[in-house]
């Protein structure tokens, strides 16, 4: 079983992103750009944690893909910012969907609109975390027989 903290849209939230690693205890970080600098923060606070990042429109001190593809305990995970989708529009999101498909994916993970989303269509998972920034994040389990998430913010 892999716990996944899943984060997005930091811009400058370094901090809490710092907190969230602490509290949730991931055995992964993915995260899906626009604020690279401050996971680079965060990979200097946890060395030992692993982390997978895209690169989103907002940055620009990393050389992380676009896309990502990831595979975990048999199953795979589409990793994209999702500027290059246009996934600020529902319709484009199929197109998201149909590359994740593409590969292989049982989930397709983005963020870019800031808003939390997720979706089960038969078993394929479509997840937002929402902007880090207005903390959202999302918890993601992985245990080789399914691919699991929950949403989650941040409590003030």
């Amino acid at each position: 079983m892999t716990r996944i903290l899943i984060c997005s849209d930091s811009h400058g939230a370094a901090r809490r992103m710092g907190e969230l690693v602490a509290l949730e205890k991931p055995d992964l970080l993915l995260f899906l750009g626009d604020g690279d600098m401050d996971l680079e923060k965060v990979r200097k606070l946890y060395p030992d944690l692993k982390t997978q990042a895209v690169r989103g429109n907002c940055d620009r001190a990393t050389d992380a893909p676009l896309v990502r593809v990831l595979k975990l305990e048999g199953r795979t995970l589409y990793l994209s910012h999702g500027h290059e989708h246009n996934v600020k529009y529902d319709k484009a999101l199929l197109r998201l969907r149909y590359a994740a498909a593409e590969r292989g994916a049982n989930a397709a993970l983005f963020g870019h609109t800031h808003q939390q989303r997720l979706e089960d269509e038969n078993g394929f998972l479509t997840l937002n975390p929402g902007s880090l920034k207005n903390g959202k994040y999302a918890v993601m389990v992985v245990d080789g027989e399914s691919v699991t998430a929950e949403l989650k913010t941040v409590s003030e």
